[in-house]
């Protein structure tokens, strides 16, 4: 008997275990009743984004829906005492009818004081996913407003091109600012190229998000970062220049320059990227944001214009209707007949049954490709994270 009772105290442990763990590795949880709220594309794209922040910044968030909750405090008390694994911990807990803001950690009181204006966040959003995206980038807001201390450089002036780790001479450095003030100048969105001996101890991702939004830069930008410690790079998209510049446009850039990064022509792969992301941005000024497998054809690369095909089409026009007059006027002798029947041989015509075939219609799509180390590209927009500032920034980076 007590062999029974102890492989079923065993059996029962593991379920308790294992449902705890699954608890705690989903920081997005809707109940049966709240199925279809938000689709699964969306659902997964922010838990990427709030593992990113637990991992990066000790901030575990989470937000539960389920209209079976009876008391959705004591509810939410219980969750975050059995999840607690972060410095700090935040859930927003809802039913059908009342919701509540739990805390636990160093900033507690900070939530607790903010919790209304958290709410609001989520409750004035234009759906679901966009709501609980609003309320996590807040709470990183607060919460490292107080408890998160960026190791990055500092800069002052908002300058275009940062040479930390002293690789342009200064006549070079001068060109490179000149171009890329020249970008911000045509497309009202700031262009940055920053290079660094040391990430401080930090990811790339993080140290190039951190530089643009700790030194003031404005709110449409893209940076360039090239850290020479283990021969990083990094491109990090904010407001229009994530929407213009697309994960695609990123791996274009890369691909321009790092022929000239791996030889140590850094003056000359500065260049390049400033060519490319002029190219990137004037594309998207003209409606054309370039995303994708297929990079679309320079206007200047194209054998024949959209003028030249409009006078191509109107020429070979021209030239039919006068072939088209030719041959009637050698066919007089021909009339139009009004009726079928005179066209019919008696008795050439016998139908003696008939069947209905259907055909039927096969269609083949293929998947798209996907991303891998062969330097094959990505596409498909922009995929988005929150920095350290509670800020969305676009990009992604690699070696050189």
């Amino acid at each position: 008997m007590k062999k029974i009772l102890t492989v079923l105290f065993t059996c029962l442990l593991v379920i308790f275990s294992a449902s705890a763990i699954s608890a705690g590795s989903d920081h997005i949880i809707i109940g049966k009743d709240g199925e279809g709220i938000i689709d699964a594309y969306e659902e997964s794209r922010l838990e990427d984004d709030l593992d990113h922040i637990r991992d990066d910044y000790g901030i575990d968030i989470y937000f539960i829906f389920d209209a079976s909750i009876s008391d959705v405090q004591q509810y939410a008390i219980n969750f975050i005492y059995d999840v607690h694994n972060s410095e700090n911990t935040v859930v927003l807990c809802m039913n059908d009818e009342y919701y509540d803001i739990e805390a636990l950690g160093p900033q507690q009181d900070l939530i607790y004081a903010n919790s209304s204006d958290l709410f609001n966040t989520f409750y004035n959003a234009v759906s679901t996913s966009s709501g609980i995206e609003e309320y996590y980038k807040k709470v990183v807001r607060i919460v490292n407003s107080e408890a998160y201390t960026s190791s990055v450089d500092t800069v002052s002036g908002t300058p275009a091109f940062v040479d930390l780790a002293d690789l342009l001479s200064s006549s070079e450095e001068s060109d490179i600012t000149s171009r890329l003030n020249e970008l911000y100048n045509k497309y009202g969105i700031k262009v940055v190229a920053v290079t660094t001996n040391t990430l401080h101890g930090m990811t790339p991702q993080d140290y190039a998000d951190d530089f643009y939004d700790y030194n003031g830069y404005p709110n449409d930008g893209v940076l360039f970062l090239l850290s020479m410690e283990d021969r990083d790079w990094y491109v990090s998209t904010r407001g229009k220049g994530a929407r213009n510049i697309t994960e695609f446009g990123v791996d274009l850039i890369a691909d321009e320059m790092m022929s000239s990064l791996k030889k140590g022509d850094y003056y000359g792969a500065f260049k390049k990227y400033a060519s490319k992301t002029d190219y990137l941005l004037g594309s998207a000024a003209k409606g054309k944001v370039v995303d994708g497998y297929t990079e679309p054809q320079k206007e200047s690369e194209s054998e024949f214009g959209a003028g030249n095909i409009g006078i191509g089409v109107g020429i070979g026009a021209i030239i039919s209707f006068i072939t088209t007059l030719i041959f009637k006027g050698q066919l007089k002798s021909v009339h139009k007949e009004r009726y079928a029947r005179n066209y019919v041989v008696d008795g050439s015509f016998y139908l003696n049954g008939y069947a209905d075939q259907f055909i039927n219609r096969s269609v083949s799509r293929s998947p798209r490709p996907k991303n891998d180390d062969s330097g094959s590209h990505s596409g498909g927009g922009t995929s988005y994270h929150t920095s350290s500032s509670g800020i969305s920034h676009g990009g992604h980076g690699g070696k050189f």
